[in-house]
């Protein structure tokens, strides 16, 4: 009935036209349904559906002025659909856009935020891969660097792309390098206090020996090796005068660090200017280097060494003076490299001196009290 009337005011056929010139997606569909649910006009398969009536769920939702919904297309179609109402005629103008249309892209975008998002995950992985990577080896090479961090050796730590890494291992270096200078330390310490220690034994060793001593060979032996023991020479040498029955002056010696043959070969030393502070009983005499000493090579014939004698750089001469005053004889030490007897030498020798003097003193007069017993006991005999 309303088709029959509009077929007498205007050509549905036209109001299809009018539809479609919208400019309306293919897949979308526009519809004209009178007040009745009757379709006047439609954009798509216009011949086939004008006169049907409208699907339902149009119907049930396009009661008021206007709206949408989702719905279904007489062909089956599921739609996103909107509507409006006519104020004169109270007809309906539908459209519908396919679910699927509409969706697309969205799916489309979804799909490519899925698949970036993947890309991203797998890229991230990898970066994560690569800096854990970089980050084990950089924590095993700190491992190996910190396991030599009480070692002798200067820690080698080398340079990674982490920063933090870095630091951490500067510090290392850092510490590794305190503690060494520590150790150092300690053992330069220690090694001081070993010294010192052994010394002090020699010495006290050296006094009790001497002072027990009444033999005067025995008692300059001990004196003589105690000062190479103490100042580390190469050898040392005592010579001392002795008188013998007949009152005469003799020069003897004692050595030490050498066979004796090394020096039996060579006359016994005279006051030159070297020995002289010595025999005269001046002082002490230390040289870094004897061949460079102002006093060495003065005096004929030799003017130096003899040949063959043993080499000597460093040295050291301390006399042995009686309580009296009297010159006992002097204690010499000798080392083939320059700088080796350092002041605490001096001390350690001046010492020994001093009580060798004593022992020597005490060793005289037991000498000289036999002697006297000895010509006491002949004159007795001619009697």
């Amino acid at each position: 009935e309303a088709v029959a009337l509009v077929n007498m005011m205007v050509d549905p056929a036209r109001l299809g036209q009018v539809l479609r010139s919208r400019g309306l997606p293919d897949q979308w569909i526009s519809a004209l349904v009178d007040r009745n649910g009757k379709i006047i006009a439609r954009s798509r398969q216009h011949d086939q559906f004008v006169g049907q009536t409208a699907t339902a769920d149009l119907r049930e939702n396009a009661i008021g002025l206007e709206g949408t919904w989702i719905g279904t297309t007489l062909e089956g179609t599921s739609v996103l659909s909107a509507y409006a109402r006519t104020a004169l005629s109270n007809w309906r103008v539908a459209v519908g856009a396919p679910v699927a249309a509409v969706e697309a892209p969205l799916r489309q975008s979804l799909l490519w935020l899925i698949g970036l998002g993947g890309t991203t995950l797998a890229l991230s992985t990898l970066i994560a891969g690569w800096c854990g990577r970089q980050i084990a080896r950089s924590m095993r090479s700190l491992a190996q660097a910190a396991s030599s961090l009480s070692g002798a050796e200067a820690m080698q730590l080398p340079h990674t792309r982490l920063r933090e890494v870095n630091a951490i291992g500067d510090a290392l270096v850092a510490a590794s390098l305190d503690l060494r200078q520590r150790t150092e330390a300690r053992d330069q310490a220690e090694g001081k206090l070993r010294a010192e220690t052994e010394r002090l034994e020699i010495l006290n060793r050296t006094g009790e020996a001497i002072a027990s001593e009444l033999d005067l060979q025995k008692l300059v032996q001990k004196v003589t090796d105690a000062g190479v023991a103490l100042t580390g020479a190469r050898f040392g040498a005592f010579f001392y005068n002795v008188t013998d029955a007949g009152g005469e002056t003799l020069t003897l010696y004692s050595i030490s660090g050498v066979p004796r043959e090394e020096f039996s070969k060579f006359p016994m030393p005279r006051p030159t200017a070297v020995f002289h502070p010595t025999f005269s009983g001046e002082g002490i005499v230390r040289s870094d280097d004897i061949l460079q000493d102002p006093r060495y090579g003065k005096n004929q014939p030799y003017r130096g060494m003899p040949d063959g004698h043993l080499p000597v750089r460093s040295y050291l001469a301390v006399p042995v003076i009686s309580r009296s005053g009297e010159v006992l004889g002097g204690l010499f030490f000798g080392h083939a490299e320059p700088g080796m007897f350092k002041p605490e030498h001096e001390s350690l020798l001046s010492g020994i001196a001093g009580q060798a003097a004593i022992a020597i003193d005490n060793a005289r007069l037991l000498q000289d009290a036999q002697r006297e017993l000895e010509e006491r006991g002949r004159s007795e005999e001619g009697l």
